[in-house]
């Protein structure tokens, strides 16, 4: 039988949890075309690009602190002062996590001087600068 490479649009219904290597899954439903090329009982190598998270919360890796009881992020308040936070994360690309709970958009992290931050401390902002998600091609 030869390999034959396809390139289609369509929804994916399930994923598994086992990876079979980074960033590819065992796929237990799949979408069926709409020309009925792929139909139920078959088997493929689905490659995935191009998936977005709309308004999805990136944070720096260093800013994160990892323990016993979880995740932890330092915020500002209203009043200028570090106050602890608790999250929960998603995956991790290059140097960032995706924040799936405890945190809300436009709320300002602590990212540098984690060692020396306490509850409640007040804090010197310093805006930094949004690094841009890279853009990935639509799929044809």
């Amino acid at each position: 039988m030869v390999a034959r490479t396809h390139r289609w649009a369509g929804s994916i219904l399930m994923i598994s949890e086992s990876r079979v290597e980074p960033a590819r899954f065992r796929c237990a439903q799949f979408f069926l075309t709409r020309k009925r090329t792929l139909l139920p009982g078959q088997f493929v190598r689905v490659a995935i690009h191009g998936a977005s998270r709309p308004n999805a919360i990136l944070i720096p890796q260093a800013a994160v602190i990892s323990g016993q009881r979880g995740k932890l992020i330092y915020v500002v308040d209203e009043n200028g002062k570090a106050e602890p936070r608790p999250i929960e994360t998603g995956e991790w690309r290059e140097d960032q996590f995706l924040v799936t709970a405890g945190l809300k958009p436009g709320e300002r992290v602590i990212t540098s001087g984690m060692l020396k931050i306490q509850p409640g401390a007040p804090v010197k902002v310093v805006e930094a600068k949004p690094t841009p998600a890279p853009q990935t091609p639509p799929a044809k």
